[in-house]
């Protein structure tokens, strides 16, 4: 925390800080909330937008970033007792891109800069206990040749993993597809229903067509999981492909970006688990899915698919609390 005498100013100042310009080059508004009667460990235990859920919220204010210094963001706040500021870092569309939380005593005197290190996934003490699972689908016209290879097993087998829970703490789910259309969709966004998940993962069966786009769907499911990440709860991925990806220049780069977070510090990566079944699926998975990102294995029939199922469960299982 930075919380400094401002003598240039007649206003209180705000300043959000990055560690990677790439994550601060995706911001392009701040929203804060300031509540006085819990702390931080509290509120990032709930997403940004439902402060309000476990705290009385003093200020709600927004504000364009870089945060104009005579914004007056922090005018009229109360001064000479605790607060506690919840500030959000969003996307041209409004997405949480990351997060911070402080601790601040506003002086009764004078002006102040305060500052807050903004992080790709919230700042959390606790060891998860839940998980948040996007599950990354390929439904293209390679898919559907390697799924015929497989007995046309393989929706009714994604279905099968979500019957199961993985985590003590609950799991919530999230559904990316790619290929039926130009761009990959967020088809389920996310949620603690599983049996909505397992419906639309049943209907891709009648929609298989088109070319992969595993990197565009891949930093889709990044974009959705850091967007409502919370203390309490690990992020991660499971991407089935069978395609060669398909993608603008540069997709594989923003993957990678996207699963990595701040490029300084290994502490937000998301974990991400790839099952290729196919040739060209595994290849392309072995691009984004690096030591420091994930694994992936390759799934060429029934029995080496639900293998790989079962890693997958593990490898989840083992990021959290038992």
């Amino acid at each position: 925390m930075t919380v400094g005498l401002w003598g240039c100013s007649d206003l209180d100042v705000l300043t959000a800080t990055f560690d990677d310009e790439l994550v601060e080059a995706q911001a392009r508004a701040v929203a804060l909330k300031v509540v006085d009667d819990a702390d931080c460990a509290t509120l990032l235990q709930v997403e940004h937008a439902q402060v309000e859920r476990v705290a009385s919220v003093l200020a709600v204010r927004e504000s364009g970033y870089p945060i104009n210094p005579e914004s007056g963001i922090l005018e009229d706040l109360p001064r000479g007792r605790r607060l506690v500021f919840d500030l959000a870092a969003l996307d041209r569309e409004s997405r949480q891109i990351a997060r911070a939380c402080l601790d601040v005593t506003l002086p009764n005197s004078g002006h102040t800069e305060v500052t807050m290190a903004m992080r790709a996934l919230p700042e959390c003490s606790l060891t998860p206990g839940g998980l948040d699972v996007a599950i990354v689908l390929e439904a293209s016209l390679a898919m559907r040749n390697a799924d015929v290879a497989l007995g046309s097993s393989l929706v009714s087998r994604v279905a099968a993993f979500l019957d199961e829970d993985i985590s003590s703490g609950g799991d919530r789910w999230l559904l990316v597809v790619h290929g039926p259309t130009v761009d990959p969709e967020v088809t389920v966004a996310l949620t603690d229903d599983r049996a909505a998940v397992a419906t639309a993962v049943n209907q891709t069966i009648d929609g298989f067509g088109g070319e992969s786009r595993l990197y565009d769907a891949a930093r889709l499911a990044t974009i959705a999981l850091r967007a409502r990440a919370v203390c309490g709860r690990r992020p991660v991925m499971l991407a089935i492909a069978a395609g060669a990806d398909t993608g603008p220049r540069g997709g594989r780069e923003l993957a990678i970006a996207g699963l990595d977070g701040d490029r300084n510090t290994t502490d937000d990566d998301l974990f991400g688990f790839g099952i290729g079944v196919s040739a060209d699926g595994k290849r392309a998975l072995d691009q984004i899915l690096t030591d420091e990102l994930g694994e992936s294995q390759a799934a060429l029939t029934s029995p080496s698919l639900d293998a790989a199922l079962t890693r997958a469960h593990a490898r989840f299982r083992g990021l959290v609390a038992p």
